[in-house]
């Protein structure tokens, strides 16, 4: 999996003041939506999810692989393991340990040059850029902040999910690829691509966890002139996510019945979090049968 990264350098503007950036924001247009027909400008309603195609098995050398093309957004996940413990660095793994009763799940995710751009606007928002200057040190490390923050957070949602017992002094390792963001479905189809390469390599799970986003947008109305309004849209693309105060990612372990993982980015209110929550789980249970039925086309 490593072979096929591309080591391309990225070159990332530093980032905007606060000020700068409100003011940018301000003469931004907001997303459009048709009440009349209750349309969003992809011709989706505010509860539709995006076409998702999955492929599975598409590395023969990997235990376990899974390509997601959800939208615009196209993720690999490969699977390898369990391999020894012993001798390996994993942030999952306490230094000095040498016996681990339970196995240990390494989840590395990279982003590819044609996804860093966009992901970088889905992560403008104001309380992300509050300092005006940067070193350029501090500016080449934003790609690899992402990368790690996005790890963890694939990390917290599926590990729950894999039965590390059964792999004592063992590590699994998950490598996800970001080839193209196309909004705010791309953590999410990075957790879904991982539960699949688990489950499809062989790897004991409890079961396939489901993942989606909801984002709280200002919405102009197309019916009527300067009318706006703050509406939660499921599987938002990346100008929904730009224009919007925030967004949820939200990530579900049917089997148990159990939110695995819940992260929210920007500004939303308690009411706001709440409706997204319902949406996103709604939106699960949708792609929960997608996923089965690929796994049922692999057999």
């Amino acid at each position: 999996f490593k072979k096929i990264m591309w080591k391309t350098s990225i070159r990332t503007q530093v980032p905007l003041s606060k000020d700068a950036y409100m003011e940018q924001r301000s003469e931004s247009k907001s997303i459009e939506f048709n009440t009349e027909k209750n349309e969003r400008k992809d011709k989706r309603t505010y509860n539709s999810i995006r076409d998702c195609q999955i492929k599975l098995g598409i590395n023969q050398q990997a235990r376990g692989s899974a390509y997601i093309e959800w939208g615009n957004t196209k993720v690999i996940a490969i699977v390898n393991g369990p391999t020894q413990a012993s001798g390996r660095k994993s942030k999952y793994i306490d230094k000095g340990s040498e016996y681990t009763e339970r196995g240990t799940l390494d989840v590395i995710l990279e982003l590819s040059p044609f996804a860093i751009e966009d992901t970088l606007k889905q992560l403008s928002q104001p309380m992300s850029i509050e300092r005006d200057a940067r070193t350029k040190r501090q500016t080449k490390q934003t790609k690899e902040s992402i990368e790690l923050n996005g790890s963890q957070v694939i990390h917290n949602a599926i590990v729950g999910s894999v039965m590390l017992e059964k792999f004592p002094k063992s590590i699994v390792d998950v490598s996800i690829y970001v080839i193209e963001n196309g909004g705010g479905s791309y953590l999410s189809a990075s957790i879904m691509a991982a539960s699949l390469a688990l489950i499809s390599g062989g790897v004991e799970c409890y079961g396939l966890v489901s993942s989606c986003a909801s984002s709280a947008v200002t919405l102009q109305m197309s019916t009527m002139e300067d009318n706006e309004t703050s509406l939660i849209l499921i599987d938002p693309t990346i100008q929904e996510c730009l224009y919007g105060s925030g967004y949820v990612v939200l990530s579900y372990l049917h089997a148990h019945d159990e939110i695995t993982q819940l992260y929210q980015h920007g500004e939303m209110t308690i009411e706001q979090v709440i409706a997204a929550i319902d949406l996103c789980r709604e939106g699960c249970s949708t792609l929960l049968n997608r996923m089965r039925e690929a796994l049922l086309n692999k057999l």
